[in-house]
């Protein structure tokens, strides 16, 4: 990864983070959330469009392929696959940061099986379409 690069996606993270974490109070009184919200994917558009750095997106690209598979899945295997990482892995490893953030550790590691799923399906080009 180039210094350049590295850069770039360091300031479009703050700034998408600066914008969601202080709230209202990180716009000026002329700006509504909407054009914040604007502002932010415009300098995340001008990462992946404009210069062309698209490698390091793939993962989203992936969900992206089969959004529908995934809005279906989270609805319907979302529990399953949480109790089932419980049970076959115990509750020690979503633990490793303390209770507060077993069920960040636990969803993460969900989405990481939902991803895996995905990707066997982008790699088979199956795309699930209305």
């Amino acid at each position: 990864m180039t210094m350049k690069l590295a850069l770039t996606i360091l300031a479009a993270a703050l700034a998408t983070t600066m914008a969601f974490a202080q709230g209202p109070g990180n716009r000026s009184a002329s700006q509504s959330p909407d054009e914040v919200l604007k502002q932010r994917a415009g300098t995340w558009d001008a990462v992946i469009e404009i210069h062309g750095w698209k490698r390091w997106s793939f993962w989203l690209t992936v969900i992206g392929a089969n959004s529908i598979a995934i809005y279906v899945m989270s609805w319907t295997l979302e529990h399953f696959v949480s109790e089932s990482l419980k049970i076959h892995l115990g509750s020690a490893p979503f633990l490793l940061f303390g209770p507060p953030f077993e069920p960040v550790l636990r969803g993460a590691c969900v989405l990481l099986v939902f991803w895996g799923i995905l990707y066997w399906m982008y790699r088979r080009k199956i795309f699930i379409r209305i």
